[in-house]
């Protein structure tokens, strides 16, 4: 658990690097080419941890709100994660189970930052 949550972060730390690549990935024509979708899930993951990392700025000095805050994110990593390799299972053989898990995770990945952007 531990290391997802240092994995996250240090994807927080790289996310100038990755941020900005500019493609809608809200388009199904963009989500439909599995290189623009992996773009795109790289690009949802720096923004999601860039939100995280405001969040975590906000509620530096609350230790309880930190470590609720570390709890609440590290279960939905676990939740999203369970849900899109589910999903993935109801897909046809070959490729197409890989692109379904990393098209819901983008979906995912996208909702999730703007929970946390309404936090």
């Amino acid at each position: 658990m531990k290391k997802m949550f240092f994995s996250t972060a240090l994807l927080a730390f790289s996310s100038i690097a990755t941020a900005g690549t500019g493609l809608n990935c809200s388009d199904d024509n963009v989500l439909s080419d599995i290189n623009k979708l992996q773009a795109c899930y790289t690009q949802a993951d720096s923004e999601l941890n860039g939100t995280f990392k405001k969040l975590q700025a906000l509620h530096k000095d609350g230790k309880v709100k930190m470590a609720a805050l570390k709890q609440m994110q590290l279960g939905w990593i676990k939740m999203r994660d369970a849900q899109c390799d589910f999903q993935s299972m109801n897909s046809a053989g070959g490729g197409g189970v890989a692109q379904t898990a990393m098209r819901c995770k983008v979906d995912m990945t996208m909702q999730r930052n703007k929970e946390l952007q309404d936090l």
